[in-house]
């Protein structure tokens, strides 16, 4: 793949995701009522509604400033696979595969984002 067909893949990627985490954090960090439903049945406190917000919020920022973008997927590998936990732990097996595409497309962004070798002299 040429560097720029992997700058245009990544940047179409990091847009994409970047949408998605934001529509996801959004009724977090407004305290939409049905997360906090959804937090308690899964077991976890009422706090950690804000905390994912904010940290699906940061990553979503994150993937579209070059320099972060690829700690930014990391974070949000991280919160996926909180999520997938969460969700195996609470029997909700649909949502395991949404989680894994996330987390599949997020290390594609990073393999995206990965300086090419220098040549072998």
């Amino acid at each position: 793949m040429s560097p720029k067909t992997k700058s245009i893949v990544g940047w179409v990627l990091r847009g994409l995701l970047a949408v998605m985490f934001v529509a996801a954090a959004s009724g977090k960090v407004m305290g939409v009522e049905d997360w906090f439903v959804r937090f308690e049945n899964w077991g976890l406190p009422s706090w950690m509604v804000y905390v994912t917000g904010v940290m699906e919020l940061a990553g979503a920022i994150g993937l579209l400033i070059p320099k972060l973008a690829q700690k930014a997927a990391l974070l949000l590998i991280v919160v996926m696979i909180g999520a997938a936990g969460t969700h195996a732990r609470a029997g909700e097996w649909a949502s395991l595969p949404v989680n894994a595409a996330y987390i599949a497309v997020l290390v594609g962004i990073i393999y995206l984002l990965k300086p090419a070798a220098a040549p072998a002299e």
